[in-house]
C-alpha cells in the first residue's frame, strides 16, 4: 500500500443492487407486484446508467499520529477526526484510507429534466438507482482496498462516511480538500453538501 500519495481512479466498475433498488422504492418482496411495464423501464433505466453513469475516485492513505480523547490526528495533514465511534473502530489501526468516489452528474441532470416535466415517477426510479450505483462504486473500491490489504498481510475495517453516527458533517470540507475532489468532478456548497449528490466519502482504517 501506498501511504500519503494522493490517487485518482478512472472508470470504477459497479454492480446495481437491483434487489435494493425496488426496497428504495417501497418494494416488498413477495408481497409487492411489479408490472411489466415498469421492469421495462426500470431494466432501460439500469442499461442506460451503466453506460452513462462513469465511476470516478480519488484516494489517500494516511498513518496515524495519535487517538486521544476522541480525538485522532494523521501524520502529513492537518485533517484532524473527533467521535468517539471512529476512536473505537480504529483502536487497532496504524493507518487510515481516506476515499471518495462519484458515479458524476449525468443521473441528477437526468433526475431534474424528468421533474421539469412533471414526469415524477421516473424520476424516483432514477434517483433510487443512482443511490444505489454510487453505493456499488464504493463497494468496488472496497474491494479494491480489500485485496491490497491482504496482499500486504493488512485487515481493513468497515467504511465510515462524515456525518455519520457522532462524526460532524463538517469534516466534509477537510476531507473535500484532502482528496481534491474538484480533480473529479465534485463540488462543495456552504452546507458540506456534496455534488453531484451520488457521491460517497469515507474513512477506512487498515489494520497489521
Amino acid at each position: 500500500m501506498i501511504f500519503d500519495k494522493l490517487i485518482l481512479k478512472d472508470n470504477i466498475s459497479y454492480i446495481i443492487n437491483k434487489k435494493a433498488v425496488l426496497s428504495l422504492l417501497g418494494y416488498k418482496r413477495g408481497k409487492t407486484k411489479i408490472s411489466k411495464d415498469f421492469a421495462e423501464k426500470l431494466d432501460e433505466i439500469l442499461k442506460l446508467t451503466y453506460e452513462n453513469g462513469k465511476g470516478k475516485g480519488s484516494y489517500i492513505i494516511r498513518k496515524i499520529k495519535d487517538i486521544k480523547d476522541y480525538d485522532i490526528s494523521f501524520e502529513n495533514t492537518n485533517l484532524k477526526l473527533k467521535s468517539k465511534n471512529l476512536s473505537k473502530l480504529f483502536e487497532d489501526s496504524f493507518a487510515v484510507i481516506f476515499f471518495g468516489i462519484t458515479i458524476g452528474s449525468w443521473i441528477e441532470d437526468r433526475i431534474k429534466e424528468l421533474n421539469e416535466n412533471k414526469k415524477m415517477n421516473e424520476a424516483l426510479i432514477y434517483d433510487a438507482v443512482g443511490s444505489e450505483a454510487v453505493e456499488g462504486a464504493a463497494n468496488s473500491i472496497n474491494h479494491f482496498f480489500d485485496i491490497e490489504a491482504r496482499q500486504n498481510r493488512y485487515s481493513l475495517t468497515k467504511r465510515y462516511s462524515p456525518g455519520y453516527g457522532d462524526l460532524d458533517i463538517s469534516v466534509q470540507k477537510q476531507l473535500y480538500e484532502e482528496l481534491e475532489l474538484e480533480k473529479i468532478g465534485v463540488k462543495i456548497t456552504d452546507t458540506n453538501l456534496l455534488l453531484p449528490q451520488k457521491t460517497i466519502t469515507a474513512f477506512i482504517g487498515v489494520e497489521r
